[in-house]
């Protein structure tokens, strides 16, 4: 026999539930923000880290897989020598990847997330919003460019969102920091849109990759995404084809 449960003690049952799953403060206090998660100011505090060599956030070149959890409680394992952290960046969903050699870490990937649906160009003034944060804290862009592989879309900026559906056009943006490289890049793969920051150390860097040629010619390889000259976009398994990879 099928019961039918009357609309106010759904709503009820609703309401329970969602007060059991939201952690209490000391106070008794159950505070959510619109994403699901704990509120920005009811995270326990992280330490404050102090370094030579500062690299993504509150992180040092260098740091060993303890440190950054330490300094970012929730990150996770995702393998031997990468931590993962699902976290807004710049107001946009994302997933953090920390990278680590035998040195320490070396490399920080931002890959965002946020679904735009089909609305290309939003993607174009989320990485135009996220280029000027970075602009503000890094200064000027050393390399700043749209690749297009048709000089129609070129010309015509109101088509540049259909550009970037048919990958006809690759943006990118790096800065020179002192000890890093930081590259910025929105482009559409056979994958889909990819928008990420990369965060690199230019001391480690030549470290890791001879770490994973070793590791590679023993088949224990886990790929390198640390890249070994100035990052570039516009090929890769773009759908428009176009110039080099990363």
């Amino acid at each position: 026999m099928r019961t039918t449960i009357p609309h106010s003690t759904a709503l009820l049952l609703c309401a329970v539930l969602a007060w059991a799953l939201c952690p209490a403060d000391a106070d008794g206090k159950r505070k959510r923000d619109g994403y699901g998660h704990e509120d920005a100011d009811e995270q326990p505090a992280e330490p404050q880290v102090t370094c030579d060599q500062p690299a993504f956030g509150k992180t040092c070149w260098g740091m060993s897989q303890d440190e950054v959890r330490g300094v970012y409680r929730d990150v996770a394992n995702v393998s031997r020598h990468k931590l993962g952290r699902g976290r807004d960046v710049a107001n946009l969903d994302a997933l953090t990847l920390f990278l680590f050699g035998d040195q320490g870490l070396v490399n920080v990937t931002v890959a965002f997330s946020e679904d735009r649906m089909a609305n290309y160009i939003a993607y174009i003034e989320d990485y135009e919003r996220v280029n000027r944060k970075l602009t503000a804290k890094y200064g000027e862009p050393a390399l700043q460019d749209a690749k297009f592989n048709s000089e129609i879309f070129q010309a015509d900026p109101a088509s540049w969102g259909l550009a970037l559906y048919n990958g006809d056009v690759a943006f990118r943006t790096s800065w020179d920091v002192p000890g890093m490289i930081v590259a910025h890049t929105l482009t559409r793969t056979m994958a889909g849109i990819e928008h990420s920051i990369v965060y690199e150390s230019t001391e480690l860097a030549g470290a890791y990759i001879e770490m994973e040629e070793k590791a590679e010619d023993k088949g224990e390889g886990e790929g390198r995404p640390v890249q070994q000259r100035r990052p570039t976009v516009g090929g890769g398994g773009n759908t428009g084809g176009g110039g080099g990879g990363k």
